[in-house]
């Protein structure tokens, strides 16, 4: 919960700000450290309240040192008086830059090799959803590969059967009840996995929730579920992994972190910190 409470002071100023129907544009400019990827998940937070209500002109600022507050002071005032259509910047070395995006083209720039091995062992939340799910399927298929699938609830028949078809064609899946945001839970799952199956060679971390509502609307507790796997998650298994030498810990975020999207602060916020935690 600490980890995240950084974000509900600006939520419920943000939400009380929008509720007084101000006619005026109104100008809120976030200052972090560079560092803490907690802080700079503020800007999905922040597309989302612009995308809301285009009157709202969010916008984060990192800098080096917040210890020079006459130089913080300096620079916030600059962001609170600019108009720009950005919305993430920062001070490097003195110069203001602005964070865009360009486009890839895959046909040209080559992709890095994903590691993954015959026979490998490879951990997957949010294993009963759909996503996770297809993963599975893939990895048995191609790979033979041996599975720890987990989520939080137990498994329906429906899709029992499919980890059953997967261990039809000759590899080992498991599934294992657990809640990745708790520490020990977290823990559990690695132990459980290795005990099981003698190592760990990746991990796929695809568990996630939504609670759509408008800011306005919106409710800590809704935030607090999608945060849960997303953020709380990401965090325990990186910790409760840290002593296996896996190939990979590939994180599943969401363009939504990117572009922020209407009636989903919480959702943006969480896969924006996926994307700098990464």
């Amino acid at each position: 919960g600490q980890r995240t409470t950084g974000i509900y002071p600006l939520f419920y100023l943000t939400r009380a700000l929008m509720s007084q129907k101000i006619g005026e544009r109104i100008r809120l400019t976030y200052i972090y450290e560079s560092g803490n990827p907690f802080h700079a998940a503020v800007s999905g937070f922040a597309k989302t309240a612009r995308l809301e209500n285009p009157g709202f002109l969010c916008k984060t600022l990192e800098m080096g040192n917040l210890s020079e507050t006459g130089a913080v002071a300096e620079k916030a005032i600059t962001e609170l008086e600019s108009d720009d259509v950005f919305t993430e910047f920062r001070y490097h070395h003195d110069e203001r830059q602005v964070r865009k995006y360009r486009e890839f083209d895959p046909d040209i720039q080559a992709a890095t090799d994903i590691p993954l091995k015959e026979n490998g062992v490879y951990l997957i939340t949010g294993g009963a959803g759909g996503l996770g799910l297809i993963f599975a399927e893939y990895l048995t298929r191609e790979y033979q590969a041996k599975l720890a699938l987990t989520g939080r609830s137990e498994l329906s028949a429906e899709k029992e059967a499919r980890l059953e078809r997967m261990r039809e064609s000759g590899s080992e899946v498991i599934y294992i009840r657990a809640d990745v945001s708790d520490r020990d839970d977290a823990e559990r799952l690695i132990s459980e996995t290795i005990s099981r199956f003698g190592r760990i060679n990746g991990i796929i971390h695809a568990a996630g929730v939504i609670r759509d509502a408008f800011i306005l609307k919106k409710r800590k507790s809704e935030m607090d579920a999608v945060f849960a796997p997303k953020i709380h998650g990401a965090v325990c298994l990186d910790d409760a992994s840290k002593n296996e030498h896996l190939d990979f810990f590939a994180l599943f975020s969401s363009v939504a972190g990117v572009t922020g999207n209407a009636g989903q602060c919480d959702y943006a916020f969480a896969n924006s910190f996926m994307d700098r935690f990464a």
